[in-house]
């Protein structure tokens, strides 16, 4: 079977695992400012991400990507419910909802 073209070229290098995380209830981790690396199968904050351009990421920016692999991290949940429920606490905060 042959790899993706996607994970040769961008592959965990093991270096997330020292990553420290706190416990986020499940609903609440993208409205706490949590994002998804996919390639790595974690949850991070700004700490563990930079832009493309090679600078640290900040909170409340977008764009981010994994320092470990690279790869562009999730920053948006992909059920509606999650979806209803960031909307509702960035409408509360004073935020623009990008979805």
């Amino acid at each position: 079977m042959q790899a993706s073209k996607s994970a040769t070229l961008n592959p965990c290098k093991g270096t997330c695992k020292s990553f420290t995380r706190r416990k986020i209830l499940r609903a609440k981790r993208y409205v706490s400012g949590f994002v998804r690396c996919k390639r790595c199968v974690i949850w991070m904050d700004h700490t563990t991400c930079h832009f493309s351009g090679g600078s640290p990421a900040t909170p409340g920016s977008s764009g981010w990507y994994c320092n470990c692999c690279n790869t562009k991290v999730r920053m948006n949940p992909r059920l509606n419910i999650s979806k209803r429920l960031l909307r509702e606490s960035q409408e509360l905060a004073g935020k623009r909802v990008a979805y």
